[in-house]
C-alpha cells in the first residue's frame, strides 16, 4: 500500500466527529463516481491528495470493519477512539436530507444554508436533480464540493437518455432553460449515480431510494395502499431501520412495524405539488425537521402508522 495511504489511515485517529462521517460521505461518492484503473482526483483539501480506486475500497472496507466492530461491542459504554465516536449510538448526529431539486439552485442553496445553521454535518440526496430548471451545473458543482451522496432519480435518468437527441434539436436555448441540456460534466456525474445507496450512521442501517428501492417511478404517500407497505417491511425491514426516498414532492414521516420512511418533499417549487421543502434528519433519536427552504420555518408533519 502506498505510504502516502497509510499515512492517511493513521491520521483517521485525529479526526473530529464531524469530519468522520464527512469521510464516510466522501468514500461512497468518490466510489459510485470511479471506474476500474481510474485514478482519483483530489477529495477534501489537505485531508486527502489522490488515491486510486483499489485504495479508495480499502479505505471503504476499513470504514464498514470499524462501525461494524463498533456496533457489533458491548463495551459502547466505555471510552472509546475518535474513530469509534463516529458512529456511537449515544451521540447526536444531524444528517440534512434533499431530493427533487431539478435544476433550483436558489432553493439548493437556502436548503444549504438552513443546515449550515442547524449544525448538519451530512447531507444525502434522494435523486432527480435535473430536468425542469436551467441550473443543474451549479448545483452538480457544488455536490462536489460538499460531497453530498446522491442517487439518481427518473428524471436524471431521462435526461441522459434523451441528452444526444436534445443537444441537435430546434430552439436548444428553450431545452436549456428547462434544465433538458447539460454540460459534459453534469453528464458524467449522472452517468455514475447508483439507483440506491446505503449507509450506517449512528448505528442506524439506512437505505436510500429514489421512488422506492426497487423503482423510480413508484411513489410512498402516506395514503399508499397496505400492500406497498407490507412490500417494504418484506424486503428491507430485516436489515434497515431507516429508508429515505423522493419523487413525490411531499414530505412525509412514516413507521410501518420497525421500519422509518422519511421524504424531505422537494427543494423544486414552482409548481402547486411541490413542497419547497428539506429536512434534517436527527440520529439515533429518529427526529425528524421539515424546513420550508424560502423562510427556513419548520413546518410540521405528522407521523403515518402503517
Amino acid at each position: 500500500m502506498d505510504n502516502h495511504f497509510s499515512r492517511y489511515l493513521k491520521l483517521l485517529d485525529q479526526l473530529t466527529d464531524a469530519e468522520w462521517l464527512k469521510i464516510q460521505t466522501y468514500v461512497l461518492l468518490l466510489l459510485q463516481q470511479c471506474s476500474t484503473n481510474t485514478s482519483v482526483e483530489r477529495l477534501h483539501g489537505a485531508i486527502l491528495d489522490t488515491f486510486t480506486l483499489e485504495e479508495l475500497r480499502t479505505l471503504h472496507d476499513h470504514l464498514t470493519h470499524v462501525i461494524q466492530t463498533y456496533d457489533d461491542s458491548p463495551q459502547k459504554s466505555q471510552p472509546a477512539s475518535k474513530i469509534s465516536l463516529s458512529v456511537s449510538t449515544e451521540a447526536i448526529v444531524k444528517i440534512g436530507l434533499i431530493a427533487d431539486m431539478h435544476g433550483d439552485n436558489d432553493g439548493f442553496q437556502q436548503a444549504l444554508a438552513i443546515f449550515d445553521r442547524e449544525g448538519v454535518t451530512q447531507i444525502l440526496c434522494a435523486g432527480d436533480i435535473v430536468d425542469r430548471g436551467p441550473e443543474a451545473d451549479s448545483i452538480v458543482q457544488t455536490i462536489l464540493e460538499r460531497g453530498i451522496a446522491c442517487i439518481s432519480g427518473n428524471h436524471d435518468q431521462t435526461v441522459l437518455a434523451n441528452q444526444a437527441k436534445w443537444r441537435v434539436a430546434n430552439k436548444p436555448e428553450r431545452l436549456k432553460e428547462l434544465g433538458r441540456i447539460i454540460s459534459d460534466e453534469t453528464v458524467a456525474f449522472l452517468q455514475q449515480l447508483p439507483e440506491n445507496a446505503h449507509f450506517t450512521i449512528a448505528g442506524k442501517h439506512i437505505l436510500m431510494g429514489h421512488g422506492t428501492p426497487w423503482s423510480d417511478v413508484l411513489g410512498i404517500f402516506p395514503e399508499s395502499r397496505a400492500g406497498l407497505y407490507k412490500q417494504l417491511v418484506d424486503r428491507y425491514g430485516a436489515d434497515t431501520d431507516i429508508l429515505i426516498l423522493g419523487h413525490t414532492h411531499q414530505p412525509m414521516q412514516a413507521r410501518t412495524g420497525n421500519l422509518w420512511i422519511f421524504n424531505p418533499g422537494s427543494i423544486y417549487g414552482v409548481t402547486i405539488r411541490d413542497s419547497h421543502t428539506c429536512a434534517i434528519l436527527a440520529l439515533p433519536e429518529m427526529n425528524f425537521t421539515v424546513y420550508d427552504v424560502q423562510t427556513g420555518n419548520i413546518l410540521p408533519v405528522p407521523i403515518t402508522e402503517r
